[in-house]
């Protein structure tokens, strides 16, 4: 689970900057924004209101990685938009994977009951359709697709984690079948590969696994800097991108320079730098 995370949190990081994704509908919500991380504590007290545990790999995404924000439809659910003394999270769940006739299944539940007990919402779609993640139940763990009025229930996948990352995949068109591998090679390999691959899926393949490295050495955050000077608006975007995800040195000033590139999705990649070193500097009362 936890190289998922850091591949998710990468994925995550680069996903705004990378020119050729396909984009949502409801990306004029979320904006490609993260929402701040759940605090455990937070967690904690959720889980004892509603008397129910959240599946682990959920849990560690809202601590870990994301508390909501960027996802499918119009965005991820956070916990506190689901946190109403009347959701009802406790409850064995009805849902079931192979439900032979689902529409006959819904019609029974009276107009007050609720077929969706024992399961929390992860990102509306729009209209009656909810994605959402099974609490309870045999089929706990597992995302299923829902639309009451349309009188349709579909599982999506086997956890939370699966299911977004596949996601990002299909967002950043990394879908063949080695999406959830890691590009091959070292260090230097992996940074040719971000800046002269042809494809995009090549160069972002190469940069978020760059991104899930311990630690570059010397040279390479030399190469990743010298990257947001290329005559690709592609790999510059990626690579302001990169120089903030890694912490490296001068990002800041590295950023500033940035900010008056001809290309709109490199400035805003800047801006996010920008702000988030100016962030963590305020938070560390530097």
């Amino acid at each position: 689970m936890d190289e998922t995370l850091r591949r998710i949190g990468a994925k995550l990081a680069l996903l705004p900057d990378l020119h050729g994704r396909r984009e949502s509908h409801g990306e004029q919500g979320h904006r490609l924004r993260v929402a701040p991380l759940v605090p455990e504590g937070d967690i904690a007290d959720f889980e004892a209101r509603h008397g129910v545990k959240l599946p682990e790999g959920y849990r560690r995404f809202l601590t870990e990685v994301s508390g909501g924000g960027v996802g499918p439809g119009y965005g991820l659910s956070t916990l506190s938009s689901n946190d109403h003394p009347s959701c009802d999270y406790a409850t064995e769940s009805a849902v079931r994977d192979g439900n032979p006739d689902v529409a006959a299944w819904l019609r029974a539940f009276g107009e007050d009951d609720d077929p969706w007990a024992g399961t929390i919402e992860i990102a509306y779609h729009g209209c009656a359709d909810f994605t959402r993640l099974v609490l309870t139940g045999p089929e706990r763990g597992r995302v299923f697709c829902a639309n009451r009025d349309a009188e349709d229930c579909t599982f999506a996948a086997d956890d939370f984690l699966d299911w977004y990352e596949t996601w990002l995949d299909t967002t950043t068109r990394v879908e063949d079948a080695s999406r959830r591998t890691a590009h091959p090679g070292d260090e230097a390999e992996l940074i040719a590969a971000f800046t002269d691959a042809p494809d995009r899926t090549s160069r972002f393949r190469a940069a978020w696994t760059l991104a899930t490295l311990p630690e570059l050495t010397a040279p390479g955050r030399a190469a990743v800097v010298a990257a947001t000077g290329s005559p690709e608006r592609a790999v510059r975007a990626l690579a302001i991108a990169l120089v903030g995800h890694l912490g490296i040195d001068d990002a800041a000033e590295v950023a500033r320079g940035m900010l008056s590139d001809p290309d709109s999705i490199v400035r805003s990649a800047a801006r996010r730098v920008q702000s988030t070193v100016d962030r963590d500097a305020l938070d560390h009362g530097f």
